[in-house]
């Protein structure tokens, strides 16, 4: 008899909470931005930044959010890893919003910073890899008030960064929001075009 009453119980418990969650809004692009803490432009990641050995407990971005940034799906292909973003900061400028994050991909211990900038209403104009590490190079970023940025390439030999090129982007426009792959970026690359690997 308890059987009885137990099952229906819990149907129609489950029933409920699967009514709630469909009656739940979706996100909002407000309620994505508030995932991302403020900051100030200028704004930098440096060698120490990315060099830091420090174990912190990073946050990753609610699977909700995920619609934000699109460019999420083409870094899974690339990297064919799942891709987890953690949210680092978020900009505000007169005419735009820009959050940056790292994409990070299973238990790697590489770093991959990406900034996406969005119009005042929310939608999405353009995903840029700006920042990270991996085994062979480390790319520096210093993102100026308009959302330029200027990226600095390193090749790491041993315990030794050696400056490779620099390359500057405009935030705004479309470009690569994967890892600058420095093999091909000349030291006359004046463009905002960054080539994939």
């Amino acid at each position: 008899m308890k059987n009885t009453i137990i099952i229906p119980a819990l149907i129609l418990a489950f029933t409920s909470l699967f009514a709630q969650t469909m009656n739940a809004q979706a996100p909002t692009f407000q309620s994505f931005l508030a995932q991302f803490q403020k900051a100030t432009l200028p704004f930098a990641i440096c060698e120490d930044d990315l060099q830091s050995t420090k174990a912190t407990a990073a946050t990753r971005l609610g699977w909700e959010y995920y619609e934000f940034l699109p460019e999420l799906e083409h870094s899974a292909q690339y990297s064919r890893m799942p891709v987890y973003p953690e949210p680092v900061a978020a900009f505000e400028t007169e005419q735009n919003f820009a959050v940056l994050y790292n994409i990070a991909r299973g238990a790697s211990k590489g770093k991959s910073y990406c900034i996406s900038v969005f119009d005042k209403k929310g939608n999405h104009l353009a995903t840029n890899f700006v920042a990270g590490v991996n085994a062979t190079t480390l790319t520096t970023v210093t993102i100026d008030a308009e959302l330029r940025a200027s990226v600095q390439g390193f090749q790491i030999n041993g315990t030794e960064l050696n400056p490779m090129n620099s390359q500057p982007l405009d935030l705004i426009i479309p470009g690569n929001p994967d890892q600058i792959d420095w093999s091909v970026v000349t030291a006359q690359t004046t463009t905002a075009v960054a080539v994939a690997k």
